[in-house]
């Protein structure tokens, strides 16, 4: 093999293989079925300054949001909706393997809808919502609200297409499913 071929196989090798940062460790959750879920055990916290910016962000570009904890690398949206809603969780679910929680038949589909559109009136509070177009989960609190994680940044109470996840600058058009 040529220098380059070499090159490009050890690119994608770093790129195709997910990594951890400093730390953090490989773990398995289960579903309510007890199907195995791939995730990571987040072992240390953003700094204090981190924390601030990531804070100061959602305040400035969501401002009608309600942050509701400081920004953490603790956890994320999919491990927060689907595995854990304690501030204390430490894990973090990554994509497709949020997936497994419905695959595994431990979560019902209810609806798929625009979720530009009010909240249908039947769709219990503490049902489990995932943004298909964006990757993105939450769980339903209200006839007008859910709550999530985004990303690093804080757990939030928003409506559904307020947030970065939701609406775009042109259009309103996204789907969610909801699932008991």
């Amino acid at each position: 093999m040529n220098r380059i071929a070499i090159l490009i196989t050890i690119l994608l090798g770093l790129v195709a293989t997910p990594t951890l940062s400093r730390a953090d460790d490989w773990t398995v959750v289960y579903t309510p079925r007890n199907t195995p879920v791939l995730a990571e055990k987040r072992t240390f916290e953003l700094s204090t300054s981190e924390i601030a910016g990531l804070n100061q962000w959602v305040a400035y570009y969501y401002p009608l949001a309600v942050r509701e904890t400081n920004a953490s690398r603790k956890f994320n949206c999919h491990s927060y909706a689907w595995h854990n809603q304690s501030t204390t969780n430490d894990i973090w679910i990554s994509t497709p393997n949020d997936d497994t929680y419905w695959q595994d038949g431990s979560y019902q589909l209810i609806a798929s809808v625009n979720g530009g559109l009010p909240i249908p009136a039947y769709i219990a509070n503490g049902a489990k919502v995932s943004y298909s177009d964006s990757d993105h989960s939450a769980i339903k609190v209200s006839s007008t609200q859910f709550r999530s994680k985004w990303g690093q940044y804080p757990r939030m109470l928003h409506s559904p297409g307020y947030c970065p996840y939701g609406c775009g600058p042109a259009s309103c058009v996204f789907c969610v499913r909801y699932y008991q």
